[in-house]
């Protein structure tokens, strides 16, 4: 039983600052961050943040994170499917 790296890149293409950005699972699952960076108290346009996975052998193929900020019109979120 080994284990790989893997990176999730994540990236402001919006025109604005994020807030409080979070990434949450709403599913099980056989990974673990090791650069454990968010939350972040902002990400400013065109920043990105990579996030480095240590993935377990039986770890699913696909993964469901949520991804939530604040902007300037308030509170958003988004549901991303992950293929690894």
């Amino acid at each position: 039983m080994g284990s790989k790296i893997s990176l999730i890149r994540v990236f402001n293409k919006g025109k604005g600052r994020a807030n409080n950005v979070q990434i949450s699972y709403p599913e099980r699952h056989n990974w673990l961050i090791m650069n454990d960076i968010l939350p972040l108290e902002f990400l400013d346009s065109g920043q990105s943040v990579d996030l480095k996975l240590a993935l377990h052998s039986s770890a699913q193929s696909k993964i469901k994170v949520i991804l939530s900020w604040n902007d300037q019109k308030g509170k958003k979120s988004n549901e991303v499917i992950l293929t690894l």
